[in-house]
């Protein structure tokens, strides 16, 4: 074969690669067959990821063993345990025993590991066996036949030279931990996604209009948004004085000076010889139930917040050596940890519960100023920045070396940021010739994939900016705002909000990138929205420009007594209504929400869900049958994802085959329940008869437990384990059944300890009914639970549970409740419409029937709502006329559509019951899932 012949074959192979259309399976193969198993582990994953569904796992776990295998046979030691090490450990977290049984192989002798098979027999059974699986993995069995195209002629030619890198050096799994020293090289100027001089939004999504100004007091050096509370925002102040304000009513919530608690006499001693002391930087953890403060003195201060928008639990850590620079939150493996960086050029560490030093980066050689936890997969990491213009990336597990060390433009730090779904990572600071900059970074390689063009004047200091989840851009220089948007270089658009900024101003988006609030140079700070913001706050009336509160009276410690609502008791005006009830927005017309009505009108919808992986709609019926509409991957439709602008398809099976639940005689008052895995592989569904367990590819029933009374009243699948379920019954019995072992245990409430239980408040003139149906909703932390009923929606402390917030129809029943994906919003369904509320219940908008219903089917309501897994803005309705329609906000309305990093980022095998692919011996052995 000619160079040029294999250059073109590579080219091939990077557009298979790049564009993910087409899996060459006869050349993945002969890979295998060939033992190129970098060249095989480089190839697929550029199309699946080990994590994204049990399939891939599987491939990715028999690639690797083999890879280990045939290592042992030529008795090659150390390449086994740099296999074992770098790829089989990934799969510990998910069954340790057979990863203790593959260490064992390595203390056996040559002649006991011949049973192992030789090599053309390993990778000839590896062969078939991950033919069978790349065959069942739905990402990658619709791409092993080459797209059919028509005829068409070029409209445009590109002129595009394609790199030709080896593999291992883009694909290494653990990237991140190498030690390597990269230069900034510049791969592109403008982002590849750039096509046109046009931004992907309306400038309407832009907050470009100052809907109040508040006065502060100082002037404002930092700024924070909470993230589960996107109207509270929290100040620090050039003086140490940190604020909690609520911009729903326009007020100062909590207000701290500040204050030296049990430090060291030393660090006492610190501010006695320059007593200014500024608040460098606040934060707020991902949950937004603490808060942190890193003080330009040595001390870093923790608060908890609750849902009573109170501060307790003050503590105080002796973090550095001179000034604490940055403070950010990261959870890695499930703890949360607090990370603090300072003039001491030293990266700390700790634990936030505790207040422990957990561990301790240092190599810069200046101040460091700034750092950004961030994750991928199962590995954590943080970048820092230094006075001297350098980038470093440490990883968890070493401590002693960076996994990225770049310099930067300018002998200058940066700030960072990354966007909402962590896939970019923005830097911005000081140019050696004095010009601001603002860059997107590749943080694999430490090389810069674009700068943003905008900033044309010498800078006095490094401009502040933020990235707000629609994928916009914004900082403060030269006394306005520049905004970009993501995908395109050049400067959208510049405002001055009305004059009065400083010449580098303090800004800051709430998590929706609905409101920005930005400080001005006389100790004042705006808040700026766009429309959809103006009208949830019910902009009006009230005076633009508030006071701060002054004259508050203060406590001997400096602690403002102001607090909305009074400590351990339940807010009056949400139980009596005798506080005036915020009047929701309106929704009259079928403009303003995308509607989309399902295909096959059903019976009367008793359950529904989506589907986990966002493409699909699953509901159950009053006549037992289940009806699954799922979405394909179109040029309109990319994603795949569910949507109310393009209509799914009705998915049935080439068989034809029903799911259908038995009835039998509990077809009356049966109570229609069902769950699905966690991996969409299966449903387990009953409607008051026997329990089935279906496959959801070919909807057969592949298991069935039976039931004499009492009935079955709820189901649930254990997310770590899809093999084990939990049946409630009608006697408040619950069954835990492993389908694997075929074991079934049985809780009963008579031996459970009572810790504590409340009674639904009923409304005056209200009678309970005992068979009343109440769903319960844990929000993302699982703090607090949402409760449902005809009556009332109701928050309750899990702990205690405490009712904390409660909303009472004046009209009519409630039909059903759920909250939004990210838990900051709550759908609820009443008789005259679709409500929607924040996550304290503070109603904000009801959704007229005339906007989903059919307007030749009058008098319909909705029985069932359910809300997107991964888009916040998107719900569906199951309506009493027997339709489905979904609903979701346009593009210039919405929110963030994403999922934040799970707590934990641990792999979980998902095993499909199924599976005919478990083997009993080490060579051919599932993984326990």
């Amino acid at each position: 074969m000619s160079n040029s012949d294999a250059k073109n074959i590579r080219i091939m192979l990077l557009l298979e690669r790049e564009t993910q259309i087409f899996f060459d399976l006869p050349y993945f193969e002969g890979l295998v067959l060939a033992g190129a198993w970098n060249d095989a582990d480089w190839y697929l994953k550029g199309f699946t990821k080990l994590d994204e569904n049990w399939w891939s796992q599987k491939i990715f776990f028999e690639l690797y063993k083999t890879m280990f295998f045939e290592a042992l046979v030529r008795s090659d030691t150390a390449k086994a345990v740099e296999i074992l090490r770098k790829y089989l450990r990934l799969f510990e977290p998910i069954d340790k025993e057979i990863f203790t049984e593959l260490c064992r192989l390595l203390s056996l002798e040559h002649e006991e590991l011949k049973n192992l098979g030789d090599t053309n027999s390993m990778r000839q059974g590896l062969c078939r066996e991950l033919t069978e699986l790349i065959k069942a993995n739905p990402v990658l069995k619709d791409k092993l036949e080459m797209p059919k195209m028509g005829p068409s002629s070029p409209r445009t030619m590109i002129d595009q030279n394609f790199p030709s890198p080896e593999p291992l050096a883009q694909m290494e799994p653990h990237a991140i931990g190498l030690n390597a020293t990269y230069s900034p090289t510049e791969v592109s100027s403008t982002l590849p996604t750039q096509r046109s001089q046009r931004p992907r939004h309306s400038l309407d999504v832009l907050p470009r209009t100052v809907i109040m100004t508040l006065i502060q007091g100082s002037l404002v050096s930092t700024m924070d948004f909470n993230p589960a509370h996107p109207t509270v925002l929290l100040v620090g102040t050039s003086t140490g004085e940190i604020s909690v304000w609520d911009l729903t009513v326009r007020e100062r919530i909590h207000h701290r000076n500040y204050v030296i608690g049990n430090a060291s006499e030393a660090f006492q001693m610190a501010p006695a010889s320059d007593p200014t002391i500024a608040a460098n930087r606040v934060r707020w953890d991902p949950n937004g139930i603490i808060f942190g403060v890193a003080f330009s003195k040595n001390i870093v201060h923790l608060y908890n917040y609750n849902d009573h928008h109170e501060l307790t639990n003050k503590s105080e850590i002796e973090a550095h050596v001179g000034g604490v620079n940055d403070i950010a939150f990261s959870r890695p493996h499930g703890l949360l940890y607090v990370i603090t960086c300072g003039d001491d050029k030293i990266i700390k560490v700790w634990d936030a519960e505790s207040k422990s030093l957990v561990r301790t980066f240092e190599g810069h050689s200046a101040p460091v100023c700034s750092v950004l936890p961030h994750s991928r997969e199962d590995f954590h990491f943080i970048f820092s920045s230094s006075m001297d213009g350098r980038m470093k990336a440490w990883s968890y597990n070493n401590v002693h070396n960076s996994a990225i060390d770049c310099p930067m433009q300018g002998n200058s730090f940066c700030n960072m940021a990354y966007n909402a779904d962590e896939t970019r990572l923005f830097a911005c600071g000081i140019r050696e010739d004095g010009l601001a900059y603002l860059e997107q970074w590749d943080d694999q390689n430490g090389n810069k994939v674009c700068s943003y063009v905008g900033f044309n004047n010498q800078c006095n200091g490094v401009p502040q900016f933020d990235v707000a989840n629609i994928g916009i851009l914004a900082a403060g220089e030269e006394y306005k705002i520049k905004f970009w948007d993501t995908d395109y270089v050049n400067l959208w658009t510049t405002i001055d909000a009305e004059g009065g900024l400083p010449a580098l101003p303090c800004i800051r988006f709430n998590k929706s990138g609905s409101l920005l609030a930005v400080s001005t140079n006389d100790s004042r700070f705006k808040i700026l929205a766009n429309d959809d913001a103006q009208q949830l706050l019910n902009i009006g009336n009230q005076p633009n420009v508030v006071p701060g509160p002054s004259s508050e009276p203060k406590s001997k410690n400096g602690e403002s007594p102001i607090s909305r609502y009074a400590h351990n008791s339940v807010p009056e005006e949400l139980n009596d209504g005798s506080r005036k009830r915020r009047k929701p927005m309106e929704v009259q017309k079928r403009c303003q929400y995308y509607s989309l009505r399902l295909p096959d009108r059903a019976a009367k919808v008793e359950r529904m869900v989506y589907t986990f992986s966002g493409n699909g709609i699953l509901s159950l019926n009053s006549d037992g049958i289940h009806k699954l509409w799922k979405w394909q991957k179109t040029e309109a439709n990319k994603s795949g994802q569910a949507t109310a602008t393009f209509p799914p398809l009705l998915w049935t099976p080439s068989s034809g085959m029903m799911m259908n639940n038995e009835l039998g005689n509990a077809n009356v008052g049966a109570a229609h329940c069902f769950a699905l895995s966690k991996n969409d592989g299966y449903l387990v569904s009953s409607s008051g008869g026997n329990t089935s367990i279906v496959n959801m590819i070919n909807f057969k029933r592949v298991e069935k437990i039976k039931h004499s009374l009492p009935a079955v009243t709820f189901l649930a699948c254990y997310l770590q384990d899809n093999n084990i379920l939990a049946i409630g019954m009608q006697d408040s019995t619950i069954q835990i059944v492993n389908i694997r072992f075929d074991e079934v245990r049985v809780w009963g409430i008579d031996g459970w300890k009572k810790q504590c239980s409340r009674s639904l408040k009923i409304p005056s003139g209200q009678l309970s009914s005992p068979g009343v149906e109440i769903k319960i909703q844990f929000c993302h932390n699982q703090v607090h639970l949402l409760a449902v009923a005809k009556t009332q929606l109701a928050i309750y402390d899990v702990a205690t549970l405490e009712l904390l917030k409660q909303w009472q129809p004046e009209n009519g029943q409630i039909t059903d409740g759920t909250y939004s994906c990210d838990r900051q919003m709550i759908y609820a369904s009443l008789m005259d419409g679709v409500y929607t509320f924040t996550s304290d219940l503070d109603v904000r908008r009801r959704i007229r029937p005339q906007v989903y219903q059919n307007p030749q089917i009058p008098k319909v309501y909705t029985l069932v709502i359910a809300a997107h897994p991964s888009k916040p803005t998107q719900f569906a309705l199951g309506l009493s006329d027997g339709n489905v329609q979904v609903l979701e906000r346009p593009e210039s309305e919405k929110q963030r559509e994403t999922l934040p990093p799970t707590e934990s980022a641990s792999l979980n095998l998902e095993m499909p019951v199924d599976s005919q692919l478990a083997a009993h011996s080490i060579h051919n052995r599932r993984l326990n899932p």
